[in-house]
């Protein structure tokens, strides 16, 4: 398989942002980031700009530490989340943060999301969601010393009534 270019990337992460914009995953927040393989560097929308109509050329290049590193900013108060990732995990090559408005909801109700799956290897993937009980932003001055590890308790997972 040929090896990503950084330009491959930029269109992936604008096309995949503009698709789950689409989707109704993906609305005025939210970010897709991308990993440039055999670096410490990934791909990032900036903060303000239009999720349904990103470019390619729109995209900055952030390093592992959070600099920006290429392109016109800001990078996102969210860009910590996906270096944190990132560093905790060295074969993820993408990350996703969206706010999908009935997950979303359910952060605000204090119920527990369960997931339905159509298959039963699906299934045993996840028998909850774990959801964060603030709408408070995240930050790094907010998380713990292992930022990619929950600071609050989840929901647990749902009882029997």
């Amino acid at each position: 398989m040929p090896e990503l270019t950084v330009d491959t990337l930029r269109e992936q992460v604008a096309a995949c942002t503009r698709m789950l914009v689409m989707a109704e995953v993906m609305d005025y927040s939210g970010h897709v980031s991308a990993r440039i393989p055999g670096t410490d560097r990934f791909i990032i929308q900036p903060r303000d700009t239009s999720r349904f109509a990103l470019k390619p050329e729109d995209l900055l290049i952030v390093d592992l530490d959070g600099k920006l590193l290429e392109g016109v900013g800001p990078a996102p108060s969210e860009t910590a989340l996906h270096q944190w990732v990132y560093k905790a995990r060295p074969d993820v090559q993408s990350v996703c943060h969206g706010h999908p408005p009935m997950s979303t909801l359910f952060t605000v109700v204090d119920r527990p999301m369960v997931p339905y799956a159509t298959s039963p290897s699906a299934s045993r993937m996840c028998r909850f969601m774990p959801t964060r009980r603030t709408s408070a932003r995240m930050s790094r001055d907010r998380l713990s010393p292992r930022p990619w590890a929950p600071t609050e308790p989840v929901c647990s997972a749902p009882t029997a009534p």
